[in-house]
């Protein structure tokens, strides 16, 4: 027998280019110690590729690649 959690449905929000901006400026100062501009730095210095290469953590990619607003594209 296959049982399943509760259906919640969390409302989606979609954010400005700044919130966005902010959002991995927050996440990167939380998680890496360093501002998204230095992160970016870094991740196009190729300093992560080794890190980047495991599986799951190719997002920077991806998220550059989709063209999401809030994420600078060079």
């Amino acid at each position: 027998m296959t049982t399943s959690g509760p259906d919640i449905q969390a409302p989606i929000r979609f954010t400005t280019t700044e919130e966005g901006r902010a959002i991995f400026d927050d996440q990167a100062r939380r998680l890496m110690n360093m501002s998204g501009e230095e992160f970016l730095r870094r991740w196009d210095a190729g300093e992560f590729a080794e890190i980047a290469d495991a599986p799951g953590h190719g997002w920077p990619s991806r998220f550059r690649e989709s063209g999401h607003p809030g994420f600078p594209t060079g």
